[in-house]
Formats: structure tokens, C-alpha cells, sequence
């Protein structure tokens, strides 16, 4: 299971200026390697404009359900949610930092005040198989920096991430559900944790 995004930048900027996106031929903006898996003729791809996520697997679409029924882009109901809530779910980040986990935002949409800016977009989404959804998606705060990699020191130190080098790339292999718990415990004492100072 991989992001593949169909935007850059702000989520909220994006949805200001898309009316429909057709998931047939929306390319991944996350890279090659899940642009690459996006296009394997069994890989599926959930149903949402900005957040959608490709999986392969006898797991693909349990993962995958559901993610145009929510209305946020990482909440419960998205992969993103329902990996952190397995027992043995991980996170493989290759070349990248805690900056590009978005299992991140999964922790923002349930314990921090500020992500969400009170606005809601429906979106028109058409589907692998032709299907036309409306989605709804809550807007993301925008202009605020986070910093994602405040807590790697504590995720090391509690075993909930491992990083090792592969050629020149760091590749971190992260707990899923282990890094909720801690995000939950570390925004319980302070919700702006994650805020650029």
C-alpha cells in the first residue's frame, strides 16, 4: 500500500482549484515507486481527489474500503487510519523523513486543534472502474509549519522506529499502531507539539 497523491503542495490550495479528478489517469505526485505501483494492471486505488491510496494484496481492498465515506483525508476511515489500528501495520519510509509519513496527519485529525479550517469541499471522483463518487473533504490548515521529525529521538528510544542506510538512503521501518500511541501520549501534553516554533 502506497500514498499516490494527486496534488503537491497545500491539500486545501488544491481543492480550491479541482472540480472532479478521474482516478484512471490522475498520476501519483509521492514519487515513482508509487506512481510504478499505481500502475500495476491488479493494483486497486481508493476512492478519494487528493489523498488516494494504491494497494496490491489479499488485504488491497479491506484497506482501500471506505476511504470516500469519511471526510478527511487521514481520519479512521482511510487507509492511512486503518493501518495504525493493526497490530503488526507498518510504515516503510525510503529516502524520506517523518516529514512525508502521513500517518502523521491520522494523528493531527484526532488530537490536535488546529488541522482542520472549518471548511468543506465535495469533490466529484471517478473511480477505477468508471464509477462517479462524491466525496466530501475537510480542509487542511494552511500555512502553518510542522515539524514531523520533533519526535524521532522518543520513537527510537521506545522502539516504535528503526533506520538503517541502503546505499546512500535511510530507510525507516516505523510501528504503525506504536506511533499513534506515542502521538496520542506526546499531543495529550502538548497539542502543538508538531508546530514549527
Amino acid at each position: 500500500m502506497t500514498p499516490t497523491n494527486t496534488f503537491e503542495g497545500s491539500v486545501t490550495v488544491f481543492l480550491h482549484t479541482i472540480d472532479n479528478i478521474d482516478l484512471r489517469n490522475a498520476v501519483s505526485r509521492t514519487g515513482i515507486i508509487s506512481e510504478t505501483l499505481r500502475l500495476r494492471k491488479e493494483a486497486l486505488r481508493s476512492i478519494h481527489p487528493s489523498h488516494p491510496v494504491a494497494a496490491v494484496g489479499k488485504r488491497a481492498k479491506e484497506l482501500l474500503a471506505g476511504h470516500n465515506s469519511g471526510d478527511s483525508p487521514a481520519g479512521v476511515e482511510s487507509p492511512y487510519g486503518k493501518v495504525t489500528q493493526l497490530d503488526n501495520g507498518k510504515i516503510l519510509l525510503m529516502g524520506v523523513t517523518n516529514r512525508n509519513n502521513t500517518c502523521f496527519h491520522t494523528a493531527e485529525e484526532y488530537y490536535t486543534p488546529y488541522i482542520f479550517i472549518g471548511e468543506t469541499f465535495v469533490k466529484s471522483v471517478t473511480a477505477l472502474d468508471g464509477s462517479v463518487y462524491d466525496v466530501k473533504v475537510k480542509g487542511y490548515c494552511t500555512g502553518i509549519r510542522r515539524n514531523f521529525t520533533v519526535l524521532d529521538g522518543k520513537m527510537y528510544d521506545t522502539g516504535t522506529m528503526k533506520s538503517c542506510k541502503i546505499g546512500n538512503a535511510v530507510i525507516s521501518l516505523i510501528k504503525a499502531k506504536d506511533l499513534l500511541n506515542l502521538l496520542r501520549l506526546e499531543l495529550s501534553k502538548d497539542p502543538y507539539i508538531l508546530l514549527e516554533k
